[in-house]
């Protein structure tokens, strides 16, 4: 199965398990960006898989970056919630700060 179809497929599950009356979906890569007929498929899929759902698909760049900033304060803002002292609601790291993954090299 080819990611491209995986992606389609998750995507469909979450715009169907969100009930939301409407969802954007950031996308990062030159494959969304610079093949003509890749947007369109992509658009054509999902709408089938999650009909009445209505949706964007939004290219954005950096995504993993922007996607790593957003976890982070995600992360920050449940440890405040839930007290510094508490442990870390997403599991390992420290319970002080938000858990960095060690760097891959």
């Amino acid at each position: 199965m080819s990611s491209e179809f995986k992606f389609q497929s998750v995507t469909s599950i979450l715009l169907v398990r969100m009930e939301r009356p409407h969802c954007t979906v950031a996308i990062d890569g030159s494959l969304f960006q610079y093949h003509p007929r890749f947007r369109p498929l992509m658009e054509r899929l999902i709408a089938e898989f999650a009909p009445g759902r209505p949706f964007n698909l939004l290219l954005v760049h950096d995504g993993s970056g922007k996607g790593s900033a957003l976890a982070a304060s995600i992360a920050e803002r449940l440890q405040k919630r839930l007290g510094k002292g508490k442990a870390n609601p997403l599991g390992g790291g420290s319970s002080q700060g938000v858990p960095h993954p060690s760097p891959q090299i």
